[in-house]
């Protein structure tokens, strides 16, 4: 059975892109272009994996509010934040609070794979 990975991200063409992407590789992928749309989702079927941009829309850090209501269903649950922010801080404010450390932060390229392999195993 594949393993199920949830896609957050408010661009439809990068949005696109890693639903893809990750299908190419075997995985089941749920796209959701909004915390609200997701959150209604997720509910009621946690994936394997969530892949979060900290942006949503008009909500500048609606990613991070999404990861609190998601900690709240499941603790374990493993969570990858895409972001082209690349400072230490930003590293840094994303890593610490989540349990599975990863953050992709290449501002050119934003590619999932790599971090979805390391926390699915």
């Amino acid at each position: 059975m594949p393993r199920r990975i949830a896609i957050v991200e408010d661009d439809a063409a990068i949005r696109a892109n890693y639903t893809e992407a990750l299908k190419r590789h075997g995985y089941e992928v749920s796209a959701y272009a909004s915390r609200r749309e997701a959150m209604e989702a997720l509910r009621s079927r946690l994936p394997d994996l969530a892949i979060i941009d900290i942006g949503l829309g008009d909500e500048a850090e609606g990613g991070f509010a999404l990861c609190r209501d998601l900690r709240a269903l499941s603790p374990q649950l493993p969570i990858v934040f895409l972001t082209a922010h690349d400072s230490d801080f930003d590293v840094v404010s994303v890593e610490n609070p989540y349990s599975c450390n990863e953050t992709d932060n290449s501002s050119q390229y934003r590619r999932p794979l790599p971090s979805t392999r390391r926390c699915l195993g």
